[in-house]
């Protein structure tokens, strides 16, 4: 079973900014985060966070929504 990580992505910010969260954790890929970095600098997005959390085995990303 594969994942389509970038549409959950962005049905995970659409939803966010529709009901008035700021940010969103969402798991990692390249592409994902290529397309993230692009949205930021399109101001859709403030922040763009790669991350590992202690003890995972995998990356996490925070995207932080322009109000």
């Amino acid at each position: 079973m594969s994942v389509d990580r970038l549409s959950n992505m962005l049905s995970a910010l659409n939803n966010a900014k529709m009901a008035g969260n700021s940010f969103i954790e969402t798991y990692y890929s390249k592409e994902c985060e290529g397309v993230a970095k692009v949205l930021k600098e399109n101001g859709f997005l403030d922040e763009v966070k790669v991350f590992k959390e202690k003890g995972a085995n995998h990356k996490r990303m925070k995207l932080v929504l322009t109000p």
